[in-house]
């Protein structure tokens, strides 16, 4: 939805006479057949938008300026959103930081420890991040636009490790997310939108 808002605005941004669009009045043959200068005074571009506007109402007055509402009329599914994680163990929340991409823990299938305290990221490398609790921890680090996907940086919860990674949408829904070691040692999951 967020791509097509874009899109939407972008159409309102090219159209240069928007504001002529919303006041134009009805104007009847009698009206331009007894008012000569009238006549002389309207456009081809006034002719046609009442037109518009008298026979098939806004709709099509938006349809003409390139603004039909019709989904899948949108440029190319953006990854903002809740996404389940391969195994489904966790859900993260993607959203743009910038021109990057970002994505936070924001549910887990197992929130608590076996002593039934929330979830802590114990094998963090740095000891000062092992107490803060799991849900909240950024997973996708600062990932950057690169062709059709996104690269940069994917923090491992489960050894508390940082790797190279690349986030591409394969569908609106599904998601192939890489994780490497090197560039050359490489894992990936399928991740589904919720």
């Amino acid at each position: 939805m967020q791509a097509f808002t874009r899109v939407l605005r972008a159409d309102l941004l090219a159209f240069t006479d928007f504001k002529k669009l919303f006041t134009y009045r009805p104007i009847t043959r009698r009206a331009l057949a007894s008012r000569d200068d009238l006549k002389a005074k309207t456009t081809p571009e006034e002719i046609y938008m009442t037109k518009l506007f008298s026979k098939y109402g806004l709709a099509a007055a938006f349809a003409s300026c390139g603004l039909a509402f019709v989904p899948g009329s949108a440029s190319a599914a953006e990854p903002d959103g809740t996404w389940v994680t391969g195994a489904g163990k966790s859900h993260v929340r993607v959203s743009h930081c910038g021109a990057a991409i970002c994505g936070n823990v924001v549910w887990l299938a197992e929130p608590n420890d076996e002593n039934g305290k929330p979830k802590t990221d114990y094998h963090n490398e740095s000891e000062a991040k092992r107490s803060r609790p799991m849900m909240g921890v950024p997973i996708l680090l600062s990932m950057a636009p690169d062709g059709d996907s996104y690269s940069g940086k994917i923090y491992n919860a489960e050894d508390g490790k940082t790797y190279s990674a690349h986030f591409k949408l394969t569908d609106d829904n599904h998601a192939e997310v890489k994780g490497c070691v090197l560039g050359i040692i490489c894992k990936s999951q399928t991740w589904t939108r919720k």
